[in-house]
């Protein structure tokens, strides 16, 4: 399953059980995270268990360098896409921890 379609399934998921904040912060992290999809890796989405600890840090890199975002900014959307694809790990959907 792709990492950006699971993550909308999620804050979907979210808005029906009242965490109305909670999926305004996946979202807005899974839009963040779509564009640097496109611009760095020039892919639309990418599979769950391709999601590495390098490609985080370089999107990291991308908030701070290219967006000009400050630590915690950054630092909601990382919290947000971990929390996703930790939740991803629980269904199965990918075996890396």
């Amino acid at each position: 399953m792709d990492y950006l379609f699971y993550l909308k399934e999620l804050a979907e998921e979210k808005l029906k059980l009242g965490k109305f904040k909670t999926a305004q912060n996946y979202l807005s992290a899974g839009r963040s995270f779509g564009v640097y999809l496109r611009y760095a890796q020039r892919v639309k989405d990418l599979p769950i268990e391709s999601l590495t600890r390098d490609l985080l840090v370089d999107y990291e890199r991308y908030l701070h360098d290219s967006r000009g975002l400050r630590r915690n900014s950054s630092s909601a959307y990382m919290r947000a896409l971990r929390a996703v694809y930790r939740r991803a790990v629980d269904d199965g959907l990918s075996a890396q921890p």
